[in-house]
């Protein structure tokens, strides 16, 4: 299987901000609130081509050359039409630039630790973190992850739901 325009690619990170994601699945995992809680997924990214990847990192929304060499899986979704794949392309685009979004990384961190997900829909925040960039693009389809809100999905939400459904493949 080769790389297509609107795979995903779940990363298994290393760096200090992944060691946080960790602690926090952790945290999930004890308190029995996630199937998956020791996956080990920190970070997504989608791809646009078979060898661009837009993702959002510490510095922004970015387009760059996909640079991971290890700890990553691409997944992708069989179905969809190469319309749908464009469709997600450019709405995965539009979002390079923006700026990421602390605010929502830490109040998400703290919503899944306590499960009160209900809390954060309605406040507004600025900027965009890995998960919400891809639930953000494959919703511009009407796919939506584990129908969970993309205020509340944290990487770990959107490999779930990839690795439970059978109509996500393994590409690399």
């Amino acid at each position: 299987m080769t790389i297509k325009t609107a795979d995903i690619v779940l990363v298994y990170g290393e760096g200090f901000f992944s060691f946080l994601i960790k602690i926090g699945n952790w945290f999930g995992k004890f308190l029995n609130l996630s199937a998956y809680p020791s996956i080990g997924i920190t970070h997504v990214g989608i791809m646009v081509n078979d060898r661009d990847i837009v993702e959002a990192l510490s510095n922004g929304v970015t387009l760059r050359p996909f640079p991971y060499t290890k700890n990553y899986k691409i997944y992708s979704l069989e179905r969809l039409t190469d319309e749908e794949r464009e469709i997600i392309k450019h709405a995965a685009l539009i979002m390079v630039g923006a700026k990421y979004s602390w605010y929502q990384l830490f109040f998400l961190a703290v919503i899944k630790i306590f499960h009160i997900e209900w809390i954060f829909k309605g406040i507004g925040h600025n900027g965009q973190i890995c998960s919400r960039v891809v639930g953000a693009a494959y919703s511009s389809i009407r796919y939506y992850f584990n129908n969970e809100a993309l205020d509340v999905a944290d990487p770990s939400d959107l490999a779930e739901h990839i690795l439970g459904n059978s109509e996500w493949k393994l590409v690399s």
